[in-house]
């Protein structure tokens, strides 16, 4: 299962099960992309140390690396989330 979105570190940081030394840069893996209007991605980027070039529409933490391209964004009122296709 994908644990993304900022949310994600919130509830182990109140759970009390993450410190701030055992955040680790190389533990996320962090997904930038833009959607059309049915929420498919239509660009973005994924890594687990990266910079993006340029302001994307959506950003998530994700667990494991993926394949951009087999996911879309499903959009809950203000909230994104990233959906297997």
């Amino acid at each position: 299962m994908l644990q993304l979105g900022a949310r994600y570190g919130q509830e182990k940081l109140e759970s009390g099960l993450m410190g701030k030394e055992e955040l680790e840069v190389d533990e996320f893996w962090y997904a930038y992309v833009d959607i059309d209007e049915s929420g498919n991605i239509t660009d973005g980027v994924v890594g687990n140390n990266i910079m993006p070039t340029k302001q994307y529409d959506y950003f998530f933490f994700l667990e494991d690396n993926i394949d951009l391209m087999d996911y879309k964004v499903e959009l809950e009122g203000y909230k994104a989330r990233l959906i297997k296709n």
